[in-house]
């Protein structure tokens, strides 16, 4: 199981343990760049410079939905 844009779950982001018990039980992470790159705020950004230090963070993706509009940036 892939847990797409798991940055925007805050009582995940912010549960460093409750991210590790779901990669144990067999989840990836996936991360959206655009909020890797200006995140919502300095607390998410610690998070998640966390959970890329830790190696959380399995997939990145760049939220696009098609090529005519929110195209992807990655």
């Amino acid at each position: 199981v892939v847990i797409a844009h798991a940055e925007r779950y805050e009582e995940l982001l912010h549960d460093f343990a409750l991210a590790d018990q779901l990669i144990r039980a067999g989840c990836l992470i996936q991360v959206s760049t655009g909020e890797l790159a200006e995140p919502a705020s300095a607390r998410d950004e610690r998070a998640l410079k966390e959970w890329a230090t830790r190696g959380v963070i399995h997939c990145l993706g760049s939220d696009g939905h098609g090529l005519g509009r929110r195209e992807p940036r990655l």
